[in-house]
């Protein structure tokens, strides 16, 4: 499957989870989605509307990944989540931190500082054992995602190796010459 296959074949499953993908469309996917973004990111609201754009496709196209190695899509939670409850953790901590000195409970001097980080030390380690809990569940996706489909049909599915191949023969048939 070469680029623009992949990519008109992500936005023609535009919301399909089901069924699975090979590894070319997804990591052409992936660099479609990257050069995307990095061609709008001068531009904070147009980045944002692609962004969201490109959401759901890309979840999906992870998912069929997922599925073309004979996993569940819900692996895909492996990372998010831990990033989710990190951010969430992040804008606690932040808030504790701009409610303490709004409301004058700290100046902003060392030893205040030092008071405001100490009640918060128990939100800082949860936030960074979520970070690396992330960080492990992104490479063990990458891993997946990089890995070679499930031979043969499975309960997604058929190999989109096989079908591809079926359709679009590579090799011509040679025929057999006779033994004399």
């Amino acid at each position: 499957m070469d680029f623009v296959t992949a990519i008109k074949t992500v936005f023609s499953k535009y919301v399909d989870f089901t069924g699975r993908a090979r590894r070319s469309e997804f990591w052409y996917w992936y660099l479609f989605s990257v050069i995307l973004n990095l061609l709008t990111c001068w531009m904070p609201g147009i980045n944002m509307l692609v962004s969201l754009a490109i959401l759901l496709p890309t979840l999906a196209v992870a998912i069929r990944r997922l599925h073309d190695t004979n996993r569940s899509g819900w692996w895909l939670l492996l990372s998010i989540v831990p990033s989710l409850v990190a951010m969430c953790v992040l804008v606690s901590i932040v808030g504790a931190a701009i409610v303490s000195i709004a409301s004058g409970a700290s100046d902003v001097d060392p030893e205040s500082m030092a008071i405001l980080f100490a009640s918060n030390i128990g939100l800082m380690v949860l936030y960074l054992l979520c970070i690396l809990l992330a960080f492990v569940g992104a490479i063990i996706l990458i891993v997946w995602w990089a890995s070679d489909s499930q031979p043969g049909d499975n309960q997604y599915g058929p190999n989109p190796k096989a079908v591809s191949s079926d359709n679009n023969p590579t090799v011509p048939d040679i025929p057999e010459v006779p033994k004399n």
